[in-house]
């Protein structure tokens, strides 16, 4: 019964509306729509609320969530989110459940019924994603449905935390839940819940209150949608909701025709599959034509072993991220929206593997898709009313995060979330990124302090704050992302840490926009079992407070290292440093910035000296903090001068390009080279 990839597509487009939700519309009165769609959103952002109330884990404390309404087929009509992502997937179960168990006489579709799903190749994106789903009745009458969702640090995998780098096929990232249903008659099947503890026995209070903080934000949603049923009656509701998914459309569809038509092409290179080195990338063209996008993705590297592919409609689901938060930043967040756009997605790529590739690590893939779509659509919307909404990507490094497992016999139940949720935004047509603004796929989702961390599992942490150069420099800079260092403390040990097995800082991964730089390459220090907890005891009080300040302690032999570790074993006193996720990419030439702009971010240390002097050429009073506007016109112009003195036409760079290749050792999951066509099969045992 698993559902082809074709199958799982065709549920992302909205479905047909039925005689009954025709004639409901006929009944809406003037001004309905604008009051109940308003009273919808209020109905859903209670709900987002009692979910962070009701849940345990940073990823719920922090917003990394969504609480969603559909049409009784299925269709998502609205949410409230921190994250846009699960805006595509929820609503895949749920028509995957409608087609094959509604009138299952053994599973059925009844009202007190709640499903929960958390399976890649049923339409979800990994199996750290666990959704509940509810089916909502009104006299007997299936009307809406529910969704409330959130990612878990934890599967019960070859090793410990759901991202797991080294995970060659599904059969070693723990569980995978395929639609089952957990509750009857409103009472939640204790065998089901004790059946996944079971499966999650690392973190087994994180499955248990955060499963139950699912169910209740989507049960509250049932609640008030049908006291608003009871109120206006269940056609009103069939309508309402309907009118929500053509008005999104519509909208869409209005907001497309005014940008250029075109084909438009962009590719994303990344340096590493996990913590192994290899050049690999992502292409997309896409051909805008009146009112309807298509997304092309062929040229994408080949599927690999590892962790690191995604299903096809994972690229939905970033596509979405990025629209809903600019070119559709003021349109439902709804299915309707959705139509206007399709997608070429070939099989066998790292974008679309068998379905026994391993996916843990799906969401950075997709996440390469916000790297690609923002130049895209730059150039689409660039000379048209729509301008304001163009900004630079995010950074596409994936950063740091600590993994489920168990020190010491205390539970580990996630981390990273602070710099998880303190990205830099990329720089606007008009305006710097905020710093310290969003996570790469939950852009509503604000950082928890260093004390919730701590709460949450075995650390101390040295500092918060952002990290110094990390914005990508332009006319407007992104914004400068949070960082951390932290130190294993309060048990003896923490078993197959996963944060490490992330692809970083080996090669910048995007472009800005215009001229503007990219954001850097994310440094990061390590020390095994070091002596920090000791100084901390001593009193010492000139700790470091930069990752250049723990180095030169190292080299002092201030901070020791003590390596007597046993493989996967990380010890208390572990120091890790550079915890971060980068920055925004820069938009426009770093020539034009601001002089003052420029000393101004040098005194807060959100740029360095050298970058002040090197990357914007401009001059300053180091007592006064005060830009020397004469002397950085001279060497500006001397800049440019030296730019155009190392130019060389774009035929010159052509034919220096295409002579150039990587060395073989590094083609390993790239493809055949230069097109990235498949070599090799990929056999998962």
């Amino acid at each position: 019964m698993r559902p082809t990839k074709d199958e799982v597509m065709a549920f992302l487009k909205v479905e047909p509306a039925t005689e009954e939700e025709l004639a409901a519309l006929e009944k809406l009165a003037p001004g309905d729509y604008e009051i109940y769609s308003e009273r919808l959103n209020m109905i859903l952002a209670e709900c987002k609320e009692v979910f962070i109330r009701v849940g345990n884990s940073n990823w719920v404390l922090a917003g990394d969530l969504i609480v969603g309404l559909h049409t009784a087929q299925g269709d998502l009509v609205g949410a409230c989110l921190g994250t846009f992502i699960h805006s595509v997937t929820a609503q895949n179960p749920i028509k995957w459940i409608m087609r094959y168990f509604k009138d299952d006489p053994g599973v059925g579709v009844r009202e007190g019924d709640i499903f929960y799903a958390s399976e890649s190749t049923y339409g979800g994106i990994h199996n750290c994603d666990q959704l509940a789903l509810m089916p909502i009745f009104s006299n007997g009458e299936l009307i809406a449905w529910a969704s409330a969702g959130t990612h878990i640090a934890e599967t019960g995998g070859i090793a410990p935390g759901g991202m797991i780098g080294d995970a060659k096929s599904r059969y070693e990232e723990g569980m995978s839940l395929t639609p089952i249903k957990i509750a009857e008659n409103y009472q939640l099947r204790e065998d089901l819940i004790e059946m996944m503890v079971n499966f999650i026995s690392r973190a087994p209070r994180q499955q248990t209150l955060d499963l139950k903080a699912r169910v209740t934000a989507a049960d509250r949603l049932r609640t008030r949608v049908q006291q608003l049923a009871e109120q206006k009656g269940s056609d009103f509701v069939r309508g309402l909701l309907r009118k929500i998914l053509m008005v999104a459309e519509e909208g869409a569809r209005n907001r497309i025709s005014r940008w250029n038509d075109g084909v438009y092409r962009n590719v994303t290179f990344i340096g590493a599959v996990g913590s192994r080195p290899g050049l690999w990338r992502i292409c997309c063209t896409a051909y805008k034509e009146g009112d309807h996008v298509l997304f092309d993705y062929t040229g994408t590297s080949p599927e690999n072993d590892s962790a690191w592919n995604c299903m096809p409609w994972v690229l939905v689901c970033y596509a979405a991220l990025h629209l809903y938060s600019h070119g559709f930043h003021d349109l439902p967040v709804s299915a309707g929206a959705l139509v206007p756009t399709d997608y070429v997605i070939p099989d066998g790529t790292v974008v679309s593997p068998n379905w026994d590739a391993a996916i843990s690590h799906a969401p950075h893939v997709g996440e390469y898709n916000n790297v690609l779509l923002p130049k895209l659509f730059a150039c689409m919307m660039f000379s048209g009313e729509d301008r304001q909404e163009i900004a630079a990507p995010i950074n596409g490094v994936p950063g740091g995060g600590r993994g489920g497992g168990r020190g010491g016999g205390r539970a580990l139940e996630g981390g990273g979330g602070w710099t998880r949720n303190t990205m830099g935004q990329g720089a606007r047509v008009d305006m710097d990124g905020m710093d310290s603004s969003l996570f790469r796929s939950a852009v509503h989702a604000p950082g928890c302090d260093a004390e919730e961390a701590e709460v949450d599992e075995p650390t101390l942490h040295l500092w918060q704050k952002h990290r110094k150069d990390s914005p990508g420099h332009g006319k407007y800079r992104g914004g400068a992302s949070g960082y951390t260092a932290s130190v294993v403390f309060g048990v003896p040990y923490v078993k197959g840490e996963t944060g490490t097995k992330y692809t970083r800082g080996r090669m910048l991964v995007g472009q800005g926009l215009f001229g503007g730089y990219p954001s850097f390459a994310i440094p990061g220090v390590s020390i095994d079992k070091s002596n920090l907890l000791e100084l901390m005891a001593s009193g010492e009080k000139n700790l470091p407070t930069s990752t250049e300040q723990v180095i030169q302690a190292i080299k002092e032999g201030i901070i020791k290292e003590y390596p007597d570790q046993i493989q996967g074993l990380i010890y208390e006193g572990t120091l890790r440093v550079g915890d971060a996720t980068g920055g925004g990419h820069g938009y426009g030439d770093v020539l034009e910035r601001e002089p003052q702009a420029v000393v101004d971010d040098l005194r807060k240390e959100i740029i360095s000296d050298w970058a002040a002097r090197n990357v914007y050429h401009v001059a300053y009073d180091a007592e006064t903090w005060l830009a020397d506007e004469p002397k950085t016109q001279q060497l500006r112009r001397r800049e440019r001068e030296d730019r155009l003195a190392r130019a060389k036409s774009y035929v010159e760079f052509e034919k220096e390009w295409l002579e150039k290749k990587p060395p073989e050792d590094q083609l390993t999951y790239y493809g055949s080279w230069p097109d990235a066509k498949i070599v090799r099969p990929i056999i998962r045992i």
